[in-house]
């Protein structure tokens, strides 16, 4: 019996291309930080501080991806993190719609998000944890669920990140849910199936894979009645 819905954003909720959202995003951070960091000498560090984050395997546990990243870029810069972050604050807590602007709500995904609610699922924002909350309210305004009321958002507050078994062992941690009984859907396989590799089940609903296993697929629309019927994923079987 599944008991919490694990739900991509980009791509799988929201209608937004998530690769272009990042790069708009990061050009504003380093505009941002212009007035104390040069940007050029801001974006070298930023990408050599991720590194060490994006690749951990089992996380960094007590350790924030934030608190990773901050740590990191004050050190690259040799200037105090916490000097570095402030300015970043007052950045997230201004206006972020003009970021990328655009976005809509993936066919099905409120129905999707609307049985889960009314199955009693704890339902989570699987996204990938790199940006703070208010990025991400303001992608979920987009797709027309911010008033959602989610049991989990996963941010920059987590301590690893996709495509690692940590990230999704942390999710069912967090929702205090065991992993067998979770049900990931995302659109990106490497990122999103590899919640198999903890033993949750998955359901790809992205392209057409040749020559990949991407176990159940289908689209919202499918996994709604999929999950409408006794005998769909709230039991054993798939659309």
């Amino acid at each position: 019996m599944l008991r919490a819905l694990l739900l991509d954003l980009d791509g799988t909720l929201l209608d937004l291309d998530g690769d272009a959202f990042l790069e708009a995003y990061l050009a504003a951070v380093t505009e941002w930080m212009a007035p104390i960091v040069e940007p050029p000498r801001f974006t070298e560090a930023l990408w050599s501080a991720a590194v060490p984050v994006m690749v951990n395997r089992t996380g960094h546990p007590g350790r924030s991806n934030s608190d990773m990243l901050w740590g990191a870029l004050g050190d690259a810069l040799k200037m105090p993190a916490t000097a570095l972050r402030q300015r970043f604050e007052e950045f997230i807590q201004g206006d972020l719609t003009g970021i990328y602007p655009g976005g809509s709500p993936m066919p099905g995904a409120h129905d999707l998000v609307a049985v889960g609610r009314a199955h009693g699922m704890k339902l989570a924002v699987a996204t990938m944890p790199i940006y703070p909350r208010p990025v991400i309210d303001e992608r979920l305004r987009r797709a027309g669920l911010l008033d959602v009321p989610w049991d989990l958002v996963a941010t920059d507050a987590m301590e690893s990140v996709k495509p690692q078994p940590a990230y999704y062992q942390e999710l069912a941690d967090r929702l205090q849910v065991a992993p067998a009984d979770c049900l990931m859907v995302g659109d990106d396989y490497f990122r999103d199936v590899a919640a198999r590799k903890v033993g949750m089940a998955t359901a790809y609903v992205g392209p057409p894979m040749v020559g990949v296993d991407t176990g159940p697929s289908g689209t919202l629309g499918d996994w709604v009645r999929a999950l409408e019927e006794p005998e769909g994923p709230l039991g054993r079987g798939t659309p």
